[in-house]
């Protein structure tokens, strides 16, 4: 009976651990998916509906735009691959494949959010080229390869300047005339999302297509 009593507690209170420890990793995600959102968010509330500037983009569209009218720096088309190319050719600590995984699936998940977006929001360009202007893909793009390198460890020294980076994409971005500024957060909020989702799905990648993994349970079964 001593025995029934203790095992039933032993359970109890491995049960109670196991949800304490999800109910933890519930609590992380929710933190680390607030900032991404919150962006989101906010360019969602700044969009900007009309060929004039709103009352949110009628500030940033005068610093980086108005002042400098007719001094378009196009270098914002290759620049915003520049964090993204750092966390692949910098060792660190995956290796190689992994950082390829896991930017595949960063690029695969940043454009088969934003594309639909575009596509049904129709916000119309600063420059009045087109209605496919929130949210802003090269700052999505910059974004995700920044936090891709700061979820892969790489430290203050590569991260920092990869965010300054981003950031500059985006400032180009308004003063080029090819994004309003709610454009740019938005943008912002999808790049970090994709980047934070590509490494929280890249423990199972890893477990379905390495071929460690697969040569260790062939060589577990044949002993």
């Amino acid at each position: 009976m001593v025995l029934l009593f203790a095992g039933a507690a032993m359970a109890q209170h491995k049960s109670k651990y196991n949800f304490l420890k999800q109910d933890s990793k519930i609590k992380t995600y929710v933190t680390k998916l607030a900032l991404p959102v919150s962006l989101i968010s906010v360019g969602v509330f700044g969009f900007n509906r009309g060929e004039e500037p709103n009352a949110f983009n009628s500030p940033a569209k005068f610093v980086f735009n108005e002042t400098l009218e007719g001094r378009h720096i196009h270098v914002d088309d290759f620049l915003q691959y520049t964090p993204l190319l750092a966390y692949l050719s910098i060792s660190g600590r995956e290796n190689f494949g992994e950082r390829f995984m896991v930017t595949t699936t960063a690029s695969l998940l940043v454009w088969g959010l934003i594309m639909p977006v575009k596509a049904k929001a129709g916000e119309l360009r600063p420059d009045f080229q087109s209605d496919n202007s929130f949210p802003s893909g090269h700052t999505a793009t910059a974004f995700m390869g920044a936090e891709l390198l700061r979820l892969g460890g790489y430290g203050k020294k590569i991260t920092i300047p990869a965010y300054l980076t981003a950031v500059t994409v985006g400032c180009l971005r308004i003063h080029n005339n090819r994004h309003w500024f709610n454009d740019v957060v938005a943008g912002a909020g999808f790049g970090i999302l994709s980047a934070e989702l590509a490494y929280w799905l890249f423990p199972l990648e890893k477990k379905l297509f390495s071929p460690k993994d697969k040569t260790r349970k062939l060589s577990n079964k044949t002993f």
